[in-house]
């Protein structure tokens, strides 16, 4: 007697029929970019993907954990190579490495989806495609549920739905350099928000090559708000009313506002004090402020680095290391000025930033005292060694210089892994003064070039461009996601990273060609 399968039931084919269809759109982009030969379905059911991904050429191997389904594949599509294995098992590993990966309706099903995740990474050689139901959360969260016994369940019928941002962390923890997601879904109720539910599915690309494709957006590590799981209910109805209502104070008395401190939430978790200043101004108002570069420095720390910040300012970029690098790395920030020093150590103070040292010096290439030009307007970040090009007034003040190099050597410190360079003006003296370490640790640096604030110290912003190209460095601009597109020699202001060559291969994924 035939068997009635429920992959063969009429719900079940709707959804196939509108993720195919979407799978179509997406595959004909990709086809485009890295060639692609050969393929694996995870979690194949009896057989309808694997074989639409055989009708493309693609030489196709596929795997499901009940015997049933594969021996029913088998009858229908007998071109396909089909396996009876479990993904959350090791084993699946010797089925090979394929150039694109699919996992549609399978996660979900899991009583472990990020052990599954590490071994469909293993056997990814460049694209894994996941289709998945999720939690409805903005957290990297998952929902233990018990599952009905059935041909298209899990094998153990206990299962973690995550949500979608904690399939996004997982597939960068993974060791995913590019995650993304798509700008359409399948034009099926479980991909959308409708009166009666929150939307149910998502399709992620995870890959390890750089893609372009109009329809994907790569998108950031979601950071966690470990805090927030245990505050009591009241501070949490207060945060949330917070940011309800802040945003319409903000629009209706922002001038009123803006001449006083005012907490700011950023959009990577951390807390920010802005003040009456131009960057508080842009943060106040969500204003893109170096948006790509953040995007691409999320991405790029991880636990146990190195960061050095020299003219930290109030701390931007020094909070955004400190989340990263976690309790095992370091960040070190240097700002001589007195007033942006104290704002830096009230913005540390309510992130309860443990891992960053504050050094009140101004970072040259030789050790004295100096005379620093303070600001004294809304320019607080034109602070410099030499009188800044502003319109509003100034005062000196008495500050240290240091050098990396002789920093790092007193302190014992012997690895840097990046540097973050804006000390206005004074970018080359600061690599003057950092030869040894540009020699040995060889660190990735995103530096300001901009000749408005090199000229006071008489040379063009191009020179700090032809100096760590001499030393074998190569220079990228900071594209939309945090995306590296090398960069020619310009003269119009930029923040540029620059990147030891022989680390290229390391930060493949991020850059586009």
């Amino acid at each position: 007697m035939k068997k009635n399968w429920v992959f063969d039931g009429q719900e079940q084919q709707k959804i196939h029929k509108y993720r195919k269809e979407f799978l179509e759109h997406l595959l004909r982009s990709l086809f485009n970019g890295p060639m692609l030969k050969t393929a694996l379905d995870a979690g194949c059911g009896i057989g309808f993907f694997a074989n639409y991904l055989s009708s493309l050429g693609l030489r196709v191997t596929a795997f499901d954990g009940r015997g049933g389904n594969v021996e029913e594949a088998r009858v229908r599509y007998p071109q396909v190579e089909f396996h009876i294995s479990d993904v959350e098992d090791l084993s699946i590993r010797e089925l090979g490495s394929f150039d694109l990966v699919l996992c549609f309706g399978l996660i979900y099903h899991l009583e472990n989806p990020f052990r599954a995740i590490r071994n469909l990474h293993d056997v990814t050689a460049k694209i894994l495609i996941i289709e998945s139901m999720i939690t409805p959360s903005l957290s990297p969260v998952a929902t233990l549920v018990n599952e009905s016994q059935g041909d298209d369940q899990g094998l153990r019928y206990d299962a973690f739905i995550p949500s979608e941002a904690c399939l996004i962390k997982m597939l960068y923890h993974a060791g995913f350099p590019e995650v993304y997601k798509t700008i359409q879904l399948p034009d099926h109720e479980d991909f959308r928000k409708t009166v009666s539910h929150q939307r149910r599915r998502t399709v992620l690309v995870a890959s390890k090559v750089a893609l372009q494709s109009a329809l994907l957006q790569c998108i950031a590590e979601p950071e966690p708000q470990r805090p927030d799981l245990w505050e009591k209910k009241l501070t949490r109805f207060i945060n949330v009313a917070y940011g309800v209502l802040l945003p319409i104070v903000r629009t209706i008395f922002h001038r009123f506002l803006f001449q006083f401190p005012w907490p700011i939430r950023l959009p990577w978790g951390g807390w920010w004090i802005a003040w009456n200043d131009v960057m508080g101004k842009h943060i106040r108002l969500h204003e893109n402020f170096e948006q790509e570069e953040q995007s691409f420095l999320l991405r790029f720390f991880k636990p146990g680095m190195v960061a050095l910040d020299v003219g930290a300012h109030q701390g931007l970029y020094t909070l955004l290391a400190s989340r990263k690098v976690g309790v095992k790395g370091q960040v070190i920030a240097f700002e001589p000025s007195p007033r942006e020093l104290r704002r830096l150590r009230w913005n540390l103070a309510l992130n309860r930033c443990r891992n960053v040292h504050i050094e009140p010096f101004a970072v040259s290439n030789t050790e004295k005292t100096a005379e620093l030009f303070v600001c004294l307007g809304q320019e607080t970040g034109c602070n410099s060694l030499r009188p800044p090009a502003v319109s509003e007034p100034v005062r000196k003040v008495q500050v240290t210089t240091t050098t990396l190099d002789s920093y790092l050597q007193r302190n014992g410190i012997n690895k840097v892994d990046f540097i973050k360079l804006d000390a206005e003006g004074a970018e080359l003296e600061v690599l003057q003064g950092a030869i040894g370490l540009l020699r040995t640790s060889r660190p990735v640096i995103l530096c300001e070039l901009a000749d408005i604030r090199t000229e006071p110290w008489g040379y063009r912003s191009v020179e700090i461009y032809n100096f760590l190209e001499e030393r074998n460095y190569q220079w990228f601009s900071v594209m939309a996601g945090g995306k590296l597109q090398s960069s020619e020699k310009t003269s119009h202001p930029e923040n540029l990273i620059a990147v030891p060559k022989e680390k290229l291969s390391e930060l493949a994924g991020y850059i586009t060609k």
